[in-house]
């Protein structure tokens, strides 16, 4: 599987069955780390071997809360990969995170499929491991909390277009989530 299938093969786990989703976050606390590099704040470091290390904030308060919305969401249907609905990550780095391109490049899909009513879009750098991605954004422990994890979440969404692109060992992610198309 590539990482699309297998991102959404994760993403559709804990869409049918949050409650027990919940072990899988559990079990990707043992890699949060404090990291006291920045002395102004405490920051957390999720580190695991192989794997790009990813900061976070609050970490495993984050881990926790997010088990406790997971354990107070019902089973959702699963969501459908739909290849139209795809955002290239583009080559350049520099506009990986670059909001005006991304709103640009929301837009145009907005406009390419007028049908659509709802849609979010939302990135992931760092993760080229699916499963990882995936709880990254379930647990949502950047200055975004909560967005992420509702959209996933949602029973509003029922498409999904994800590209995941690797250069120079740092991989970017995009998804983005539709109503109707």
């Amino acid at each position: 599987m590539d990482f699309a299938q297998s991102f959404l093969f994760e993403l559709n786990k804990c869409r049918l069955n949050p409650e027990q989703y919940t072990y899988k976050v559990l079990a990707h606390m043992k890699f949060i780390k404090q990291d006291n590099t920045n002395t102004k704040f405490i920051n957390y470091m999720y580190k695991r071997d192989g794997e790009a290390n990813i900061m976070l904030n609050k970490g495993k308060e984050a881990f926790e809360k997010c088990i406790e919305i997971l354990h107070n969401t019902q089973p959702l249907e699963p969501l459908e990969l739909k290849s139209e609905l795809t955002i290239k990550v583009p080559d350049d780095k520099e506009l990986w995170t670059d909001i005006e391109f991304l709103k640009r490049k929301c837009n145009e899909k907005k406009e390419e499929y007028n049908t659509i009513q709802e849609n979010a879009f939302h990135f992931d750098i760092g993760s080229s491991n699916p499963e990882v991605s995936l709880i990254m954004q379930l647990v949502d422990d950047t200055s975004f909390r909560g967005i992420r994890t509702s959209n996933l979440l949602s029973k509003e969404f029922k498409y999904i277009g994800i590209d995941n692109q690797m250069f120079d060992n740092i991989s970017c992610s995009y998804f983005y989530l539709a109503s109707n198309i």
